[in-house]
């Protein structure tokens, strides 16, 4: 059905807009075709898929090392483990001050719609790979609706005994025999019940006023598979954007293709006085089902390509149209302000669909679109991709190889000189058959007969100038032999920790690219949690596991509107290991701190800065609390309570060894055990002797 819009346009203003929008889209095609062309080059160097080059050895000799592939995946899989490995890998809080239930209420229930419901989590480990293979990876935050109809035969369903007709009540319909009811107090005979339709209360099933028995004609049914945010992966070569924004919220113009259904663009349809919707709909009696819209499609376990379209000429009862969706900064009103709108365009006909200001279609009032960029060029939305930065390594190391496999192919399949004359027999080469014997004319030799024509060996260093670039390209990005599982090389190490600190150590520049997706799925996360919270039921029911018990909780639309979010990735698993080790070097310095207060206070006043100074380099804030001041109560009250007896001391803050080391503080590995007394000053800005 036709639907009305806030931005009511003249006829004249509309068709100043479509010219606007020719225009524009002809010129951001042109802008975008480096950047689509790019990332289509760089998904065949993905997959190894070279048949691009020709001429020279390439014609020959064309096998392609899988460096670039290697690269990719070891960022992607490190992605996946440092982003997604922890359910739930992100949480959403309320800005501002909010009391801890309400928050953790929040949490519970963005993480159900979100990742349990929804599966962001997959959309979104799917676009990793395309982050680091392409300029940038865009995700889209949508509000979907999955609704499926059917009819049923022979349904039971309550009738009125006298007339034989059904019973169906407003904005109900039939009361059908899995009715719900609720049994109240009779007033008219006390001490008896009655039954009351739980959805209106107002009716009373009277046994001797209704019957139940089968309906005659067939009952629809509509369910709603699923109503909710979701999270979209946009192909490249499907948006446009101004390639000089400095991000996608302050672009003024993108636009995404698609292709939609004839149900879909009616039911968006904005009918006016020059375009009513059943013009509209005759202009599109011959379209069909075939795809409008060039597609990228993905097979599984391999990347977005080009692939030929089903035919479906065939079928005319489906009808698809191309669609342009534009989210618009444009003064189109001819104002002098610009306006912030969404247009829906049939491309091929160039008519406008619909038309709606951004405020009232996005609950943020910006485009749903967000950017996951690895390498962001400065003050751009984009940057190179990976493929696009080992381009000259991968070009290199494949020249290397295949020059080199083709010397060894003419090697092993000599060009061959002979002379049949210098034997007796007067045989061609390939006459004489394996173990035969020929007879060499006199003063002959087997040369004078046979002469096999071999390249000089000039690649000694072949193999070393592989080695070389490969290991040049390991180095740049942070990708070690020991991140790969070769220890081979590695000395060993006398500290019981050594090998794990080498591979953080190997780890830090490769965690560059990792943290770059950081700012884009939470800006992603945001969209999808704003329309969470736009979209939802007065009230909704979630569900939520706690160890092995699983909850419900309940939310209303009411205590979640206007709600400012902050949204945060959750750390992997390499981070909370960093994280445990903080808080437990943290509660050992609390733990000596309170030993100084109880057995020398002196002390404790003149060590406490450094101990501050320390828990702050760990992370903690409210260091003032932990370590309370001897002159407060706090402190004083600290220090009137008895010394802890030395089985009540934590292990770890009795034997210091026993601490997983920081790469940069090694004291905590090598500092002496307590044994009694007050314990040594940890002072983790010097390093210690180690005395073995």
């Amino acid at each position: 059905m036709p639907q009305p819009t806030n931005v009511r346009l003249t006829r004249e203003q509309e068709e100043a807009l479509i010219r606007y929008l020719d225009k524009r889209i002809d010129s951001l095609k042109e802008t975008n075709r480096e950047r689509i062309e790019a990332d289509a080059d760089s998904w065949r160097r993905y997959n190894n898929d070279r048949s691009d080059r020709t001429g020279g050895v390439w014609d020959h000799c064309n096998t392609p090392l899988p460096l670039t592939s290697m690269v990719v995946d070891y960022f992607s899989a490190r992605a996946h483990d440092e982003l997604l490995s922890s359910r739930p890998f992100f949480q959403i809080t309320p800005q501002g001050p909010a009391d801890r239930d309400f928050a953790q209420t929040i949490s519970r229930f963005s993480t159900y719609k979100l990742n349990d419901v929804a599966r962001t989590h997959e959309e979104i480990d799917q676009a990793l790979l395309s982050a680091f293979v392409q300029r940038a990876a865009i995700l889209k935050a949508v509000y979907h609706e999955e609704r499926d109809s059917y009819e049923r035969v022979g349904v039971i369903a309550l009738h009125d005994a006298q007339t034989g007709a059904p019973v169906e009540i407003l904005d109900y319909g039939f009361i059908l025999e899995d009715a719900e009811w609720v049994e109240q107090p009779d007033p008219i005979n006390p001490g008896q019940s009655r039954l009351h339709l739980a959805a209106d209360p107002s009716f009373i099933l009277d046994p001797e006023r209704y019957e139940w028995k089968p309906l005659e004609q067939p009952v629809a049914f509509e369910r709603t598979l699923y109503a909710g945010p979701r999270s979209v992966q946009v192909d490249s070569q499907r948006f446009l954007a101004p390639i000089t924004a400095r991000s996608l919220d302050e672009a003024d113009c993108i636009v995404e293709f698609y292709d939609r259904t004839l149900d879909w663009v009616m039911e968006r349809f904005n009918e006016r006085e020059w375009l009513k919707a059943k013009d509209y709909r005759a202009e599109l009696a011959s379209e069909d089902a075939e795809e409008k819209t060039p597609t990228q499609a993905a097979p599984e376990g391999s990347h977005p390509i080009e692939s030929k379209s089903e035919s479906l000429s065939f079928d005319p009862r489906t009808k698809r149209i191309a669609i342009a969706e534009c989210w618009l900064t444009w003064d189109v009103f001819d104002r002098g302000t610009p306006s912030r709108i969404v247009v829906w365009m049939d491309i091929d006909r160039r008519k406008l669909i619909a038309c709606e200001y951004q405020a009232i279609v996005s609950p943020t009032g910006k485009p749903p679109y967000s950017a996951i960029t690895v390498a962001r060029k400065p003050n751009r939305w984009w940057g190179p991709s990976i493929p696009e930065m080992v381009k000259a390594f991968q070009d290199y190391v494949d020249g290397q190889f295949n020059r080199h496999s083709y010397r060894n192919l003419i090697n092993a399949n000599p060009v061959i000189g002979q002379n049949p004359d210098a034997i007796i027999e007067r045989k061609e080469f390939l006459d004489i058959g394996p173990g035969e014997a020929v007879t060499l004319e006199d003063g002959r030799s087997i040369s004078d007969y046979l002469q096999a024509f071999v390249f000089p060996n000039a690649d000694l260093d072949t193999e070393m100038l592989l080695d070389k670039c490969v290991y040049f390209v390991q180095l740049w990005l942070g990708i070690s032999n020991v991140a790969q599982g070769d220890y081979s090389d590695v000395p060993q190490n006398t500290t019981a920790f050594g090998q794990d600190a080498t591979l953080r150590e190997a780890a830090k520049l490769a965690r560059r690219f990792i943290r770059r997706c950081i700012a884009g799925i939470e800006h992603h996360i945001t969209h999808l949690a704003k329309i969470l919270f736009a979209t939802m039921d007065d009230e909704e029911v979630y569900y939520y596991t706690e160890g092995d018990t699983s909850s419900v909780g309940s939310l209303t639309a009411d205590a979640v509107r206007n709600l400012e979010l902050n949204i945060r990735i959750s750390v992997g698993r390499t981070q909370n290991a960093q994280a445990i080790q903080a808080t437990t070097l943290a509660k050992q310095i609390v733990t000596e701190y309170v030993q100084y207060l109880a057995q020398a206070p002196q002390i404790a006043a003149t060590v406490r800065p450094i101990y501050k100074q320390s828990l702050r380099l760990l992370g903690f804030d409210d260091v003032d609390a932990l370590l309370p001041d001897p002159s407060l109560p706090e402190g004083a009250a600290l220090m009137s309570m008895p010394p802890p007896d030395a089985s009540d001391v934590p292990e770890s803050a009795r034997d210091q060894q026993n601490l997983a080391p920081f790469p940069d503080a090694e004291a905590a590995n090598t500092a002496a055990s307590i044994v009694t007394g007050p314990p040594p000053v940890l002072n983790r800005n010097q390093p210690q002797e180690n005395n073995g």
